[in-house]
């Protein structure tokens, strides 16, 4: 396999026309994602709008800038978009249509902030989507991608890099993965089709005041009987719900699945990469475009309630896409963010000192979630049946970028155009 070619910006900005937002056009630019875009594709620019409570989502107007530049520059139909999430958490805000909605507009995310339609991927039930085999699945043989992203033309995602309770880190693969299918299709990953089961130890349950919740499975697995819980394992599959709540209720009733002794993260990283790969090979190959932002690289997802500081400085943004196939641009990327993580130093005061990663080189991920994030990237390679290598190309603002741009701006200010 010929290199997949990887362009990076840093984060450094110094003076007019070197910000994030300058090097997203440049490193749209350089990495020549015009060509992806055919006039009047309809254009899902995938990104995380995050959970109610969290506040290091990656900004509106990031999504912004994409979604002018497909608008301007391809004539593409750009609309900007994600799924419901999985209900499994009591803090959830994104679990249907209507809330997700609400809760991206208090976020900033609104279709006049980004210059275009905000869609709900998977519909009033999070259950709109299409059936999409995996032939070669370790773990899955399926899963379902949002029917509002899996019938676009084109792709571009927009990742926040960032850790993962589950997913170990939270990348392109993650992005898709979980991103892109519905929220049962979420279910449906978590738990391999319902065969992952949470263990239950219902003697642990006595004179507990949380069971009323536990009735709240969304598998419908529990039941409350003369005040006592009842499990029914034909129903289960594990959506962390009883987990969580036991773990609220401090019993430890619940542990999470242990599928063949490698422990439950490294399990679902490889069905995680599996869904990804029947997402992103459900385009045309050279029709999806994959942009990571290492910045705010905090410990959990933006899909929970709150956001610890970032443990590294920002490493700033990399991108990657590839005319054979959409897969191994997703593997490049995300395998050249994690190495950028790593070779990071941690920063005091973060969770990388309290896990003694500090130093370069430290598989950061892996002492901060429990397990190593390379998982998934030696399963895609896996999947693809070879090693993904990678060249990185450093994409820098030039004197000519910064002189064309002062002249746009004065241009518009000339004529009273003073956005867009």
């Amino acid at each position: 396999m010929a290199k997949v070619k990887v362009y990076q910006a840093d984060s450094r900005a110094t003076g007019f026309g070197q910000g994030l937002l300058d090097k997203t056009e440049k490193i749209w630019d350089v990495a020549g994602f015009d060509g992806l875009i055919s006039p009047g594709d309809q254009v899902a620019v995938k990104v995380h709008m995050g959970d109610s409570g969290t506040t290091r989502y990656l900004r509106p107007v990031f999504v912004r800038r994409v979604v002018d530049l497909i608008r301007t520059r391809t004539r593409g139909r750009p609309f900007v978009t994600d799924a419901c999430t999985a209900d499994y958490g009591y803090w959830v805000r994104r679990a249907t249509p209507t809330e997700h909605l609400q809760t991206a507009a208090a976020h900033g995310f609104t279709p006049d902030s980004v210059n275009a339609p905000i869609v709900i991927a998977d519909g009033m039930g999070a259950s709109d989507d299409v059936e999409v085999d995996i032939p070669n699945g370790k773990h899955l043989k399926k899963t379902y991608v949002a029917t509002g992203i899996v019938r676009a033309d084109a792709m571009i995602t927009l990742t926040h890099v960032k850790g993962h309770r589950f997913g170990v880190m939270g990348g392109a693969i993650k992005n898709l993965g979980i991103g892109c299918v519905s929220g049962r299709g979420k279910f449906h990953v978590h738990s391999c089709g319902r065969r992952w089961k949470a263990k239950i130890d219902l003697s642990k349950c006595k004179e507990c005041d949380w069971i009323k919740y536990c009735s709240q499975c969304r598998m419908g697995a529990f039941r409350v009987e003369g005040g006592r819980p009842v499990h029914d394992e034909a129903k289960c599959g594990f959506d962390l719900w009883c987990w969580l709540i036991c773990g609220l209720a401090g019993k430890g009733a619940v542990t999470i699945p242990n599928p063949d002794g490698r422990g439950y993260l490294a399990n679902f990283q490889e069905a995680m990469t599996e869904s990804a790969f029947a997402v992103a090979r459900g385009f045309k190959p050279g029709k999806v475009g994959f942009v990571n932002y290492v910045v705010d690289v905090a410990p959990l997802c933006d899909c929970v309630s709150f956001t610890d500081v970032p443990f590294i400085m920002d490493q700033g943004i990399y991108a990657s896409s590839s005319p054979k196939d959409n897969a191994q641009a997703m593997a490049a990327v995300d395998k050249a963010s994690l190495e950028a993580v790593n070779k990071a130093a941690g920063l005091h005061g973060s969770a990388a000192e309290d896990r003694k990663c500090l130093e370069s080189g430290s598989n950061k991920f892996e002492f901060i979630e429990g397990s190593d994030p390379w998982i998934q990237l030696r399963h895609a390679d896996s999947l693809l049946r070879e090693a993904v290598e990678y060249e990185l190309e450093k994409v820098a603002i030039t004197r000519a970028d910064i002189e064309k741009l002062a002249k746009r701006y004065l241009e518009e200010r000339r004529q009273w155009v003073l956005w867009g």
